[in-house]
């Protein structure tokens, strides 16, 4: 239950409990001012998102002392916010105050709770004066009284309003350190104010204590107003160590240090989900909240009543490596709640003597335990060889020799494997620093066919059937380095998609060890050309038309294109409203990359006015494009759809005008990928003129319904495992710059212009082409700008708003549950949040009892 407390005596009714308090007392065009806490965290100045409207603004904390707050709850006195407005125009864009607080809104971070806004009290000024930093009032008047010890002086009174207490800014060389309410009462200010109170005090940071010179400024928070003698410079000495006031003071300090330790644990302990939930915090909630659930419910009710129960052979290669690590692995297999397995170790030749007596007595002490001593060097291909001729498991799983494994991971793979679903099955992964702490989760796609082309993605762990095994052979020596690489690809060609299936849980824990490709690939520099090698070897395998190469050494990761056959008419269709300057920009830059490619470009123009048209015109007689009418209401399904009826192309390329492209064959990739079997869509990476991110794939269910993946993330930046820089299959793609053929458009009913007329129409056109069977790709190798918006602007009108509205009610009802799971996604993910940047741990945390393997494990296919 969230509260807010409505007035300041509220807080004596407060319940234990951890609720949220706060109110905004002030509000300008120059600022907001109130103040805030957290009931269950004694002495922490809270943090605070400031919204206008749609738009976070800022994040402050309300670190201000607040007396009166602190009067009514006494572990709750640093608790007052002021934040003052940069935009000198706040006035323009808000006629009255009334107006910017309908708008404000002032919210603690990472969470839904607003603070209470309904009593604030609305200050006038003058507008003519907004724009002035140094316009002075004549209500206002004060004095500083200088530097005593580390403590700034002085008093701040507002004539004409005495009943509200002022508040001061302190400015150290031109930034703000701090702010100070006037709430102190003092003799001398009497005269000028009846009640005395006025006056001020604040402490210095001991940063600034540094023998050198300090320009010290402070002024009245709101008009700006300098108190007199207060434009000083002082040098600043730190005698704390030599003053009799230093004992007294470093006790205060110490005992401040405590209250706010206490204070974190106490907070981390109550609020450790909220605190973990970003990826950089695993360390911390992967042992306080997910693995800690993995062993419950008496051992998984009793491993399911073991209705299916065959043999899984463990295969470990083992060479030197550390005696410690070497005993972990071993001891998470014997910790598995799964009992019918075996372990079979394939030593290679390891020197180490307490590494020998490690396995040795493994092999002693438990019959499950095989441990194979090789008398010669074989290199991890021909040592796991080894160990998989010796294994008799129904189903085979790989795990390196220094790396450990979940107590459940045998047994969801077996609930996995146990209706015939699959054949092959991986789980999720993280890694091992070498402080022990469990760091960098891979929570992975399902089987993504593409992006497996450009990075070994699945990686750890893998089990496959002994059937599938002895269908596509064991590894090959040639490809030592990415081996594993290569035999997932020789597997990904004897078994359907549908059969591969993932299980979207930590279940492999890869240790980071210098010689180990779990700190960097190029920690082996050997591992890029095997990889390359391998993926080679399996287009030509496959008879693929198509190449790889590393585009860019310092990615060494391989890109592959398909050769199109670039006889296919394509057509491009440009919609557009008057903005004939982007239209050409878009044409010229088309024209430039696209050289011996066969092109008819088709412009759509929708209500341009007369200028435009005559530019459109011109545009038709020599630059070789065709121009159409669509003289109704602004609806981009209807327009597009009535583009592609016009279109000869056996391709079409939907493009917005304001897209524009610098660097050559896009169009060239898009098109091999758009020509191969079963594909659907093909969109492109997208970035802002800046050379960030804007659009690369859509998350189906982001925001509730869909969203853009790394938006903001800079261009050569790889993302989260390389995704943002890799091809790969994905749910959908935007509309901005989509190739698909006429054909498969047209089967699935083109765009929905009935009721997706602006909003969602290409993410409903790529699930309808999903749901045909066809696979939606995304070419990341290659890239365009797209100056989002220019022509039809953003959704900020009331109409606009509700039409956008109504278009979400309408994908929530046509594709319900298909919303909630992107298999291309993660649900360790939240997905509410940036993409891949928080994790939903009421999913991840969640005990393995709760699960059914069969219902956990999924596949790419939809409907699975």
């Amino acid at each position: 239950m969230t509260d807010i407390i409505k007035s300041i005596s509220d807080i004596n009714t407060v319940e234990d409990g951890f609720c949220f308090y706060g109110r905004i007392e002030r509000l300008s065009y120059k600022y907001v001012s109130g103040w805030a806490f957290i009931s269950d965290m004694p002495g922490y100045s809270c943090k605070l998102e400031v919204w206008l409207g749609q738009e976070r603004i800022s994040a402050i904390r309300a670190d201000i002392s607040r007396d009166d707050v602190g009067a009514h709850a006494p572990s709750h006195r640093t608790c007052g916010f002021l934040f003052e407005f940069d935009d000198a125009q706040l006035h323009k864009k808000y006629p009255s105050v009334e107006d910017l607080l309908d708008s404000i809104v002032v919210k603690f971070h990472n969470e839904r709770v607003v603070v209470d806004k309904s009593y604030a009290e609305i200050e006038q000024i003058n507008t003519n004066s907004i724009n002035s930093k140094n316009s002075i009032s004549v209500a206002h008047d004060g004095y500083f009284d200088g530097l005593v010890g580390y403590t700034v002086k002085g008093w701040c009174i507002d004539r004409k309003n005495q009943k509200h207490e002022q508040q001061v800014c302190i400015k150290i060389d031109e930034a703000i350190v701090g702010y100070s309410l006037c709430n102190i009462y003092r003799k001398d200010i009497v005269q000028q104010i009846p009640s005395g109170i006025g006056g001020f005090e604040f402490r210095i940071p001991m940063r600034f204590f540094d023998g050198n010179p300090h320009y010290i400024q402070i002024l009245e928070a709101v008009s700006g107003f300098n108190l007199p003698s207060s434009q000083q410079v002082f040098v600043l000495k730190n005698d704390f160590l030599t003053e009799r006031q230093a004992i007294p003071d470093i006790s205060n300090i110490l005992s401040r240090v405590e209250e706010n330790l206490e204070v974190m644990k106490h907070f981390i302990a109550k609020r450790r989900i909220e605190i973990g939930a970003r990826l950089e915090n695993y360390s911390f909630f992967y042992p306080q909240l997910i693995q800690v659930n993995s062993l419950a419910r008496k051992l998984i009710l009793a491993e399911r009543a073991k209705t299916y129960h065959p043999l899984v052979s463990v295969v470990m290669p083992a060479y030197e490596g550390n005696p410690i690590f070497i005993r972990a692995a071993i001891e998470s297999v014997q910790n598995q709640i799964y009992d019918n397995w075996e372990l079979v170790i394939s030593d290679d030749c390891t020197k180490n003597v307490e590494c020998l007596d490690i396995l040795k007595n493994a092999a002693l002490d438990d019959p499950r335990i095989i441990v194979l001593f090789n008398e010669e060097r074989g290199g991890i291909s021909r040592n796991t060889n080894r160990a998989l001729k010796v294994a008799k498991g129904e189903i085979i799983a790989f795990m390196d020799y220094d790396d450990l494994i979940e107590p459940e991971a045998l047994l969801l793979a077996v609930e996995a494997f146990e209706d015939s679903k699959y054949d092959l099955i991986y789980t999720d992964e993280d890694k091992i620093n070498e402080k022990g702490e469990f760091v960098q989760p891979h929570y992975k796609s399902a089987f993504n066919y593409d992006l497996l082309l450009g990075v070994n993605y699945i990686c750890h762990m893998v089990f496959v059937t002994k059937a599938k095994l002895a269908e596509v052979g064991v590894l090959r020596s040639e490809f030592d380095g990415a081996q594993d690489w290569d035999l997932l690809l020789r597997l990904s060609e004897k078994t359907p998609s549908h059969r591969i299936g993932h299980i979207p849980r930590v279940l492999y824990h890869w240790r980071i060890s210098p010689t180990s490709t779990a700190s960097a690939t190029s920690a082996k520099s050997y591992v890029v050309n095997a990889g390359l090698s391998a993926v080679r070897s399996h287009l030509s395998r496959t008879s693929e038309q198509a190449e790889a190469y590393i585009a860019d050494p310092a990615f060494p990761f391989p890109s592959v294109i398909w050769k199109p056959d670039v006889d296919d008419l394509i057509s491009v269709i440009i919609p557009t409203r008057d903005r004939i300057d982007l239209v050409i920009s878009c044409i010229s830059s088309l024209r430039m990359t696209t050289r011996n490619m066969n092109l008819e470009i088709i412009i759509v123009d929708n209500n341009s006015d007369q200028t435009s048209r005559r530019g459109l015109e011109l545009l038709e007689s020599t630059a070789g494009v065709k121009i159409i009418s669509w003289d109704g209401d602004f609806n981009y399904s209807a327009i597009n759809n009535y583009a592609v009826s016009q279109a000869d192309g056996k391709y079409v390329l939907l493009l917005n005008n304001d897209v524009y492209f610098s660097n050559s064959d896009w169009l060239r990739a898009m098109l091999g990928a758009a020509q191969r079997s079963k594909v659907g869509a093909v969109g492109l990476k997208l970035l802002y003129p800046d050379g960030t991110v804007q659009h690369n794939g859509v998350i189906i269910g982001q925001g509730g319904i869909a969203g853009h993946a790394f938006t903001g993330l800079e261009h050569a930046d790889g993302g989260y495992f390389c995704r943002s820089r890799l091809n790969q299959e994905i749910s959908a793609v935007t509309a901005a710059c989509l190739l698909v053929s006429k054909d498969n458009f047209e089967s699935v009913g083109g765009f929905d212009e009935q009721d997706l007329t602006v909003a969602f129409n290409d993410v409903d056109l790529c699930l309808k082409l999903r749901r045909d069977g066809l696979k939606n790709i995304l070419i990341n190798t290659h890239f365009a700008y797209h100056a989002e918006s220019k022509s039809r602007g953003y959704e900020d009108s009331p109409a606009k708003q509700a039409r956008f509205l109504k278009e979400i009610a309408h994908m929530k009802k046509k594709w319900g549950r298909d919303l909630q799971d992107d298999v291309f996604y993660n649900p360790n993910f939240d997905i509410m949040k940036h993409s891949y940047s928080e994790i939903d741990l009421e999913y991840a945390s969640q005990e393995t009892c709760k699960f059914h393997g069969s219902k956990l494990a999924r596949s790419s296919t939809i409907g699975d």
